[in-house]
């Protein structure tokens, strides 16, 4: 048997192989691109709408929810952090002179106090007030 019958025949001698041959085998194929996942696709709606909303501390929604994500939460549960959230920006945009870091024990009572006049039971309304006065 000849040289170049050898590297023909034998599949572990690279050399008589082409170079399209080995970059086949050796890098894999790209892949087209994959769709977002739910969740993804979830997220950015979510984000896209707040962004367009003229809310006070929006970018603390954001952070919270991208950490939400992160966490690995449902997409649903990002749902309802959302509207949760949203909810409370916007009962104290209503509010002038409110600056978020400095909002009160009695700010917080203001907003459970119209959650539950809107008809939601106590239980529902889950902010829990551990400030101190």
């Amino acid at each position: 048997m000849s040289q170049d019958q050898l590297s023909i025949s034998n599949p572990n001698n690279h050399s008589a192989s082409s170079q399209s041959d080995l970059r086949s085998f050796w890098v894999p194929p790209v892949s087209p691109a994959t769709k977002s996942s739910i969740r993804q696709q979830v997220l950015d709606r979510i984000l896209g709408r707040i962004s367009e909303q003229d809310l006070l501390g929006k970018s603390y929604v954001e952070q919270y929810l991208r950490h939400k994500y992160r966490r690995n939460c449902k997409a649903n549960t990002l749902r309802q952090a959302a509207i949760s959230l949203v909810q409370f920006l916007s009962f104290f945009a209503s509010k002038e002179n409110i600056v978020l870091e400095q909002l009160s024990r009695e700010d917080i009572e203001a907003l459970v106090e119209a959650l539950q006049d809107r008809g939601l039971k106590p239980t529902m309304v889950n902010i829990e007030m551990t400030t101190e006065n």
